[in-house]
């Protein structure tokens, strides 16, 4: 009747299907579709607890791959759940850091993007005597159904059930008839697509609607779009959207018409029809006139598939190197650090990555790759290499130039990801610090924790242990062509 396909989110707690956990799905589920014979409209999303709250959100995320989602017992976000956010709790002080924090966990933010299951059949089931996840995670997302007016959405709550009440709680029988009943429309037939998004390097896709890059960052962005065949007539509205392509289900031969926003294009004719979109800058009234574009972005800008926020580092077969141009303590301190993420790693993500000093390592064996680069400037061999002397950015012994100010002392930590500078792909992530206080600060960083925001850049006190958010001296995130003049950043 069905395949079962089951990633494993890294480990039985790994990533409550977000940040690599998200990514073991999308991995997972891209090789079931390439390795068994199956239908692809004809996919279906369910879990339980947190395979609940991973079926709310891979649903929310994806909502073009699935026919129907069935979330059983599932929580909603870890704001609903357990009054967490990015920025450390729900009474996190007010505070511009607080802001660069919260945008960049806002993947974790399911509601923000509730529209997107509109496109799928919604069967919720919840026990209402549930005492780990209570059942007003479910009661809530049946008002949030309401208040859409879904047209398909079914809801059961289980009278005097727990938890667990045993194989039915993942095998229902109405939730699998309702999962079997429902089919994604035809290509051909998708003439309208309601899409959202926190950011393309999280989702960027829904049927024939691309989002490419952002005007500001982890924020959600809206598209639009309605297709008219008979007239060839694509009519597209946005919001917070810089760069979008349409590959709308008509055939090619004959030029189309375009309106996005209120501008309208005349594409010209192609065989297959695939539309490159770029938003200008806005005009004295606000506004922003669109123009079609021969090429998707520069090989050195953002896009979905290279991009922030800083966690994204820790992707593409990454690799760890550690500087070895410091004192004895600095090195040793930075190997420390180094062999302490590994076995973050290791215990939350089940994967291991391959750790060498920049005396060893050689960028041509890595290229394309992602790279972690452990040490500061004046530790590290290859930073210049890397990074590159003209990223805006930069740690050296006893101070830190940051996108908006130079900051001095041997206390502060900073981590940033940026393209790598040697080839047109990959990334390189740095973990640095100032001194040695700076980097035992560091250690404490919880990097491999799902939900924790972390942006582009951060740069932080050692004295942020104790005080909070309030310790953090940068934030933010570069622009899309990775510039820190195009970039968004906290300011006190």
């Amino acid at each position: 009747e069905a395949h079962v396909v089951c990633p494993t989110n890294r480990r039985p707690y790994g990533f409550d299907w977000e940040d690599w956990g998200r990514t073991d799905f999308a991995e997972a589920f891209a090789h079931a579709r390439a390795t068994l014979v199956n239908a692809p409209l004809r996919s279906w999303l369910t879990g339980h607890s947190m395979g609940g709250h991973g079926t709310w959100q891979l649903g929310a995320h994806f909502p073009g791959e699935f026919a129907a989602i069935g979330p059983s017992a599932g929580w909603i976000s870890f704001g609903s759940y357990v009054g967490a956010n990015a920025a450390g709790g729900t009474d996190a002080p007010k505070d511009p850091a607080t802001e660069m924090l919260l945008r960049s966990g806002r993947a974790s933010d399911t509601l923000a993007l509730k529209e997107n299951y509109l496109q799928q059949g919604v069967y919720v089931l919840h026990g209402d005597a549930d005492d780990n996840v209570p059942v007003s995670e479910a009661r809530e997302m049946f008002r949030q159904m309401a208040d859409m007016h879904h047209p398909d959405f079914a809801y059961y709550e289980r009278c005097g059930a727990g938890h667990w009440w045993g194989n039915e709680c993942v095998d229902w029988p109405p939730m699998m008839d309702f999962l079997f009943r429902h089919s994604l429309p035809k290509p051909e037939s998708s003439t309208v697509v309601r899409f959202r998004t926190v950011a393309p390097q999280v989702s960027s896709r829904s049927a024939w609607v691309r989002v490419m890059q952002q005007v500001a960052p982890f924020e959600v962005s809206l598209v639009d779009a309605s297709l008219d065949a008979a007239k060839r007539q694509v009519t597209v509205a946005t919001a917070n959207v810089a760069r979008l392509d349409l590959a709308p289900p008509v055939a090619g031969g004959s030029p189309l018409k375009v309106t996005v926003d209120g501008t309208a294009l005349e594409a010209p004719a192609q065989d297959k029809v695939l539309l490159r979109l770029v938003r200008g800058a806005a005009g004295p009234d606000g506004k922003a006139s669109w123009s079609l574009a021969a090429a998707g972005p520069a090989a050195r800008e953002k896009k979905p598939a290279r991009g922030g926020p800083f966690k994204n580092a820790f992707a593409h077969g990454f690799v760890a190197v550690v500087g070895t141009q410091g004192d004895d303590a600095a090195d040793a301190l930075l190997m420390a650090k180094a062999r302490y993420d590994s076995d973050q790693w290791w215990v939350r993500g089940n994967g291991r990555f391959e750790i060498l000093t920049d005396r060893a390592f050689d960028p041509a064996e890595y290229r394309g790759r992602n790279v972690v680069i452990y040490g500061n400037r004046d530790q590290h061999a290859d930073w210049d290499a890397l990074v590159g002397a003209a990223a805006g950015v930069e740690v050296r012994d006893g101070s830190f130039t940051g996108p908006v100010a130079r900051h001095e002392g041997d206390d502060i930590a900073a981590m940033f990801v940026l393209p790598r500078a040697d080839c047109d792909q990959g990334q390189v992530g740095v973990v640095a610090a100032t001194g040695a206080v700076g980097l035992r600060a560091a250690m404490r960083t919880p990097v491999f924790v799902a939900g924790v925001g972390i942006p582009d850049l951060v740069a932080f006190r050692a004295d942020m242990l104790e005080k909070g958010v309030t310790g953090i001296v940068e934030a933010g995130f570069f622009g899309n062509d990775w510039g820190v003049a195009t970039g968004t950043w906290m300011r006190r």
